[in-house]
């Protein structure tokens, strides 16, 4: 959070997953972190000292830097674990899995506090759309979280009451996914090379672009050209 560390999730497939912690300014190695059976696919930090990993062994693990053992594990997807999103001002973390299934999180207890089951293929990736917390009229918000999965689809979900608000589908299968600075739109990375551009408030595709010949694993929408 403070853009001094980098956090590097990786390993070798069904042998073991680790996560090296460097230096953003001249990329010395910090720390190692990890005794997962498989690759690291997810990681996320939870402050300056402490992150949080998902893995292909199904384990979700709590890590402090400096210590050789996790300080808590999540455990309850029965296939590898593919993303993970903390949800902001909230004690809650969500992870979803090659099992279809999204689940979410009492981060301090470790309790699962509800599973999101609508998905119907592996959720590939999950990222909580930036917005304002307080409206205009000063109504809160609820937190609000976009999956894409192998089933074709792009949801929406309110991960704090476990509500599906809407979803589309779209022609080619969605790898990776982000929002806009301000939440107006997201950017779907597929496997046939394409971005396509999304409202969320009605879900309406807005644009689509070929961006390269093969699949689309990573996609991040700049922070101030648009």
């Amino acid at each position: 959070p403070d853009g001094e560390k980098l956090a590097v999730a990786g390993g070798t497939p069904a042998e073991s997953g680790r996560v090296e912690i460097r230096s953003w300014r001249d990329g010395r190695l910090i720390d190692e972190l990890g005794n997962h059976d498989d690759t690291v696919q997810t990681v996320a930090w939870l402050d300056n000292d402490t992150v949080i990993t998902g893995s292909l062994d199904r384990r979700i693990a709590v890590w402090k830097l400096g210590q050789s053992s996790p300080i808590q594990q999540f455990e309850g997807h029965s296939k590898g674990v593919t993303t993970i999103q903390l949800i902001a001002d909230t004690n809650l973390v969500v992870s979803g899995a090659l099992d279809e299934n999204i689940r979410v999180w009492n981060l301090e207890t470790g309790a699962l506090v509800r599973t999101l089951n609508n998905h119907t293929g592996a959720v590939n990736e999950m990222k909580a759309r930036p917005m304002k917390q307080i409206t205009s009229s000063g109504i809160a918000r609820l937190p609000m979280l976009a999956s894409v999965s192998d089933d074709r689809t792009v949801r929406l979900w309110q991960p704090t009451i476990g509500r599906l608000v809407r979803f589309c589908r779209i022609d080619a299968t969605p790898l990776a996914l982000c929002w806009n600075e301000g939440g107006e739109w997201l950017a779907v990375g597929c496997d046939d090379g394409s971005v396509q551009i999304i409202h969320p408030d009605t879900m309406d595709l807005k644009n689509r672009v070929m961006a390269t010949e093969s699949w689309c694993y990573s996609i991040q929408a700049h922070p101030a050209d648009g």
